[in-house]
Formats: C-alpha cells, structure tokens, sequence
C-alpha cells in the first residue's frame, strides 16, 4: 500500500506507545492497591472487549486455536484474549517501541515473546509467507487509518485459514462522539477514515470481498465510551477527560450486567463497529 493510503505514521505510533508505557504506571499502582482480582473486575471488564470475546469469537474457535492481532501494541488485549479463552496469541506490529513494550506484555502474560512479529502488514512477502495460517485473525482500531480500506481488508482475510473466523472493529467517531473529537483534539480526525464509521457503509467494505466472507455479525458494540477521546498532554481539557475516563469503569459493569451480549445499536452514540465472519475457501 502506497505511503498517501495511510492516514497514520510510524513515528505517530511510538510516540502513542510511549505515552501509553507511561500511562500504565498509573495501572500498576492501581493494581497494587485493589489487588489483582479487583484490578481486573473494574478496569479489565470492558464491554466491547468482553462482547467481542463472549459474542464474536468464543462461540466460533477452540482452546488452542491460533489467534494473530494486526496492530497488536501494547498487546494487552490480545494477551487478554488469549489468557481467557485459552488460545495461542500472535502479535503484528511495525512500531518498535510498539513491539517491545508487546513482547514485555506477552512475557508478562506468561506467551511467548516470539510470537510477536516486527513486521510491516503490506509487506507482500509476509502476506504470501502467513497466508492462511491463523485460526483467528483480528484488528481493532486499525482498518479506519487507511483510505483504501477494502485491499486493508482483503489482506486480514488472507491470513485466515479456511474455515477460520475474521473480527474487524473500529471506532465510531460520528454523531456525538464526532462533536467531543472536535471538542477535544480535533487534528487526531486527519488520521481517521471517518466515511467508514457507520454500518451499512462498514458491511459493504466486506459484502465486497465475494464469496470468501460469511457474515457472522456487524453492527455497533457499546453504549458509550469516553475513552475513545484524547486530549493533547497541554491541554487543560485532558483532565475533564481524566474524570470522564475514571467514571467510565462502572458504566462498563453496567452495560455487562444490563446487555450482556446483546449490544445496544446507537447509530450517534454507540463506541464501535465490529464485523466478525467466517472466511470460506
């Protein structure tokens, strides 16, 4: 893929690592004090991952299935995932300060630290040399830094061996969450392919594919989410954000208890898109 389809940057990527290291000092210190349990009931229990979890993929793979994230950094989720549902974790990303703090995730999560590639995903030769290996292939956050989004997409299922399951989801950075984008940081939308960010025009981008894609789900996940915002490190809007973010946790228990994994669908409110589909060769 040519350097103007990408709306993102290297560079762009290991500053947002860097900053996330950082961040997750905060998380240690948290985990220290509640206790690992507790840590992980309030701050590990988000809806979308445990609906992408419960919903998307547990119902369609087996304990020791391959599972690769694309865009794997800090590879927290992925090792989440994996922890969870016994699977074997691979990561994918083409930041080095990205893959480090991934292979120290994985380390952590007691995975193998190989597991996690240095690579670049429209490299065609990691392509043709993964082509169909992974019993999982997924991304989150990914697909929506790219202007050409269906070739994005043809390279995931690629990946997947046939009869494997494909799980792509992305913000949803329209309606009211589009106005607090602005309100916040509105230069982080230029990295954003915000024409994608609504559910016809998202399961168009994989009814595209042909007949290699059955459709297992698409739709929104989540009621809301403030941690879809950011704000610049000198802006004093940051710590509005920081009081919205710390009372985002028990709206994620709420949502848990509330719709299980029957999300609700909140065209202007709603965090995310997700697709799931089974690849069919």
């Amino acid at each position: 893929m040519s350097g103007s389809d990408r709306l993102s940057s290297v560079s762009q990527w290991d500053q947002v690592h860097v900053a996330g290291a950082q961040a997750g000092g905060g998380r240690r210190y948290l985990r220290a004090i509640l206790g690992e349990k507790r840590f992980r009931y309030l701050y590990e229990g988000g809806y979308a991952a445990y609906f992408e979890r419960e919903h998307l993929i547990a119902p369609h793979v087996a304990a020791g299935a391959s599972i690769l994230e694309v865009g794997s950094a800090p590879g927290l989720h992925i090792a989440k995932l994996a922890r969870n549902l016994r699977l074997e974790p691979w990561g994918l990303d083409y930041s080095e300060v990205g893959v480090r703090e991934n292979r120290a995730t994985f380390e952590r999560f007691g995975f193998d630290p190989d597991h996690v590639i240095h690579g670049d995903f429209f490299d065609d030769a990691f392509i043709e040399k993964h082509r169909g290996r992974y019993d999982v292939v997924m991304s989150r956050g990914f697909v929506e830094h790219f202007r050409d989004v269906r070739s994005v997409i043809a390279r995931h299922a690629a990946l997947v061996r046939p009869g494997g399951l494909l799980m792509v989801s992305i913000p949803n950075l329209s309606g009211l969450n589009l106005r607090l984008a602005e309100f916040f940081d509105r230069s982080r939308l230029d990295s954003h392919n915000l024409d994608i960010m609504e559910v016809d025009a998202y399961a168009q981008l994989f009814a595209e594919q042909g007949g290699g894609l059955t459709q297992l789900y698409c739709g929104y996940v989540g009621l809301f989410h403030a941690g879809l915002q950011a704000a610049p490190a000198d802006s004093p809007k940051r710590h509005l954000l920081r009081v919205a973010q710390l009372l985002q946790a028990p709206l994620e228990l709420l949502q848990r208890r509330v719709f299980a994994t029957n999300s609700p669908q909140v065209t202007w409110l709603s965090p995310y898109l997700a697709y799931a589909g089974r690849v069919e060769r």
